[in-house]
């Protein structure tokens, strides 16, 4: 018996996939919207989010289409069609980011522990990578309930927050916004492109979810609405942290000094505890997508699931190997230079690849072939595949690939000499960009090595750490780079 996908899974579901992979815990601390946003007045920082969110909405639909197309449900298949035999660049980029976030945000949950109710560090950090592999062990289906929950529990936390704000300190957020705008740092388009960078690689995390799209509306649907649903409770928070605009830019923790001014003791556990719940889900979702890479290499050579057990070593291989190689090269380093160097790998494997070979693809497929739709739909269960008749075979068992290759073939035997001859100037096109694409990843490797030999200094540091964990983090950070989480 097939299962439909509901409307929430459909729609929804990606957007809150895509909100937890970006919110992390420089998000949830406001300490990341203190550094890109705080430079050009509230109106003009307002309309650099704006525009992030826009920026994230375009990726993420053609992140999704670009998925539905291949057929790609994890980044493995994904970049296979992207990159081609250059897809293994991105896995050499995507590791070390997951070791770098999985490190950060373990230190980042000690120290919650530790302020919230006095546990030493390693019990903070401890409770969350025994939660990131408890939720990744049972696959998609138990990630998804907890991006679901966390996000009610993490939208509801941010509309208490924004109705403490305005009975507390409400009536200084609107002269914030009508004051005359002071000589920016900065452009608000540079800060909202540069954010919305910052954190883009969240929509090739969540290709899990692609599988509940049964039509291109709805990959189009739950793009263009992953963007707001991950920048609503940004905005939320910003809009409270004008009430101390510019002062708070100074603050190292925006969210503890406004919990502070509200006096509400009780809340501000709950805050903390939203912080933590966000570092969870965060760290699930990198993970899950690991685990989802390998399910399908597994799925494609012994032809049945990846067992629970399997799911949960793989989660404790890459929990563990996080802890071990930030003690091993430091922590401080990898934050320090390593981090700007994946932003950097990510923007030039990921982004540019998608929003110009990619878009290509797209461009060149249409219009659609029509089994696309119902291959899609048979696996997201919205219906069954009928029986053959007559002899005939059945389309809807003839994976994309294989189909693919079939037209080739129709081509090159067949009187269509020409469409052959457009096919081969096509990759004539497409090699020049791969070869750029292969020249890039080269040079970002060959600093990454680079940067992991190089000696970093706590004070060249500081300003990124903060960055992602505020000062609370910051110190939990450099003192599991000295002493291992």
């Amino acid at each position: 018996m097939t299962v439909r996908s509901s409307w929430f899974q459909r729609f929804l579901l990606p957007g809150f996939a895509f909100k937890a992979v970006v919110i992390g815990g420089g998000y949830a601390t406001g300490r990341e919207l203190a550094e890109f946003f705080l430079a050009n007045g509230p109106r003009g920082d307002l309309a650099a989010m704006l525009l992030a969110m826009v920026v994230w909405s375009v990726v993420c639909v053609t992140t999704f289409l670009f998925a539905r197309a291949a057929g790609a449900l994890d980044y493995r298949t994904f970049f296979k069609h992207l990159l081609g035999p250059f897809d293994i660049l991105f896995e050499l980029s995507y590791f070390p980011y997951v070791v770098l976030i999985l490190a950060v945000f373990g230190a980042a949950a000690g120290a919650l522990g530790a302020a919230a109710f006095g546990w030493p560090q390693l019990y903070g950090t401890l409770c969350l990578m025994t939660g990131i592999a408890l939720f990744t062990m049972f696959g998609s289906s138990s990630v998804e309930r907890l991006f679901k929950w966390v996000s009610i529990f993490l939208y509801a936390t941010y509309a208490l927050f924004l109705v403490f704000a305005l009975t507390r300190f409400g009536g200084k957020i609107a002269p914030s916004f009508t004051a005359p705008m002071p000589v920016s740092t900065g452009h608000w388009v540079l800060g909202g492109l540069t954010y919305a960078a910052y954190n883009i690689i969240g929509a090739v995390v969540i290709l899990p979810v692609v599988r509940h799209m049964t039509s291109t509306g709805d990959a189009v649907k739950a793009g263009v609405l992953a963007g707001p649903l991950a920048m609503i409770p940004a905005m939320i928070f910003f809009v409270c942290m004008c009430a101390f605009y510019p002062q708070i830019s100074n603050e190292t923790l925006p969210s503890d000094f406004m919990l502070g001014q509200m006096r509400l003791p009780a809340f501000r556990l709950v805050f903390q505890v939203m912080i933590f719940a966000a570092l969870l889900e965060s760290g699930g979702g990198s993970v899950h997508a690991v685990n989802e890479r390998i399910a399908s290499a597994y799925r494609q050579r012994r032809k049945r699931e990846l067992p629970n057990r399997a799911r949960l070593a793989v989660a404790g291989g890459v929990l563990t190997g996080s802890i071990f190689l930030a003690d091993r090269f430091g922590l401080v380093t990898l934050i320090a230079k390593g981090y700007p160097l994946l932003a950097y790998a990510m923007l030039s494997l990921y982004v540019v690849p998608l929003m110009t070979y990619g878009l290509w693809q797209l461009w060149r497929r249409r219009p659609a072939d029509p089994t696309d739709r119902a291959v899609a739909r048979e696996r997201a269960g919205r219906i069954r595949r009928p029986p053959s008749r007559g002899g005939g075979a059945d389309v809807l068992a003839i994976p994309q690939e294989l189909r693919h290759a079939q037209r080739l073939r129709g081509i090159a035997c067949g009187d269509q000499a020409h469409r052959l001859l457009i096919q081969v100037v096509s990759f004539a096109i497409e090699l020049p960009g791969l070869l750029v694409i292969f020249f890039v990843a080269g040079q970002f490797l060959r600093g990454l090595s680079q940067v992991l030999k190089a000696e970093v200094g706590p004070g060249q540091a500081l300003g990124l750490v903060r960055r992602l964990l505020g000062r609370g983090g910051a110190d939990a950070v450099f003192a599991a780079g000295r002493r291992g989480p």
